[in-house]
């Protein structure tokens, strides 16, 4: 395994525009895409890093990468560096000769939120443009989400991240209907036609367990290949890793997850 750290996937703002590869040597298969929570205001690709040793150790070119954070930059910031970051990796992988059109992204917490957002946005979308994105199709083809942020109406979150929601939003309780509508996957649901798995811990008082598996039956309301898996015992942000009992059995799911979707 190769890693290359700290590239730079855009000129514009190349200090917070950063990400890390992970290329394996051999057994080529897919390409995973990971983006980390906390808040959307702080955070680290750092925090993915065995996860992603740990999928190139299998043949996955995995990225990890950094975005610009609330408040000194309002959504849609974060998924505006988040196509940016896909279409970085999905050059990145045809070089490198790697399926291109084989991407999954795995997200946590407000990482889950910008991965599943990332799924709903149609190459015609306006939502996460900016001038310097010239590839436009950077709908992942999967969604792996760890205790995901599925809406950020405040009335959806626990109260607990409405300082969160305040720094990302920049806007007044009551303001910015239609950013927020379509800041929130819940919201467009009917956007995503990519299978979807769902990791929650079960012991999680930020991304409920009731929040989460509500937003999962609206997937498969909707017609989404949607996979639930309730993680016994675990608390929110638990998925960094690959050494705890909880870690290892979303790990299991996930293996599963990727070989079941490799073969369609």
């Amino acid at each position: 395994m190769i890693e290359k750290l700290d590239l730079t996937y855009s000129q514009d703002f190349p200090e917070f525009r950063k990400i890390d590869l992970y290329i394996p040597e051999k057994d080529k298969k897919g390409v995973l895409f990971f983006i980390h929570g906390g808040g959307w205001r702080g955070g680290n690709k750092e925090q993915w890093r065995t996860t992603a040793q740990r999928f190139a150790e299998k043949g996955y070119l995995c990225s990890s990468m950094n975005y610009r954070f609330a408040p000194d930059w309002n959504f849609p910031a974060q998924i505006q560096d988040v196509r940016l970051a896909i279409a970085y990796v999905k050059s990145k992988a045809g070089e490198l000769g790697f399926p291109v059109k084989k991407i999954t992204a795995i997200g946590s917490s407000s990482g889950g939120h910008l991965a599943l957002l990332a799924a709903t946005i149609s190459p015609g979308d306006y939502l996460g443009r900016s001038d310097d994105l010239k590839d436009e199709y950077t709908q992942p083809k999967a969604i792996v989400a760890y205790c995901p942020v599925v809406s950020i109406r405040r009335d959806h979150l626990k109260a607990d991240f409405n300082e969160c929601l305040e720094d990302l939003l920049g806007i007044e309780d009551g303001e910015g209907d239609l950013l927020i509508r379509d800041g929130s996957p819940v919201e467009r649901v009917k956007d995503i036609d990519c299978p979807v798995l769902i990791l929650q811990g079960t012991s999680d008082d930020l991304t409920t367990l009731e929040i989460n598996q509500a937003f999962h039956d609206e997937l498969i309301g909707a017609k989404v290949d949607s996979t639930f898996i309730p993680i016994a015992g675990a608390k929110h942000g638990f998925g960094y890793g690959v050494e705890t009992p909880e870690q290892r059995e979303s790990l299991r799911h996930i293996d599963e997850f990727l070989l079941k979707h490799e073969s369609q």
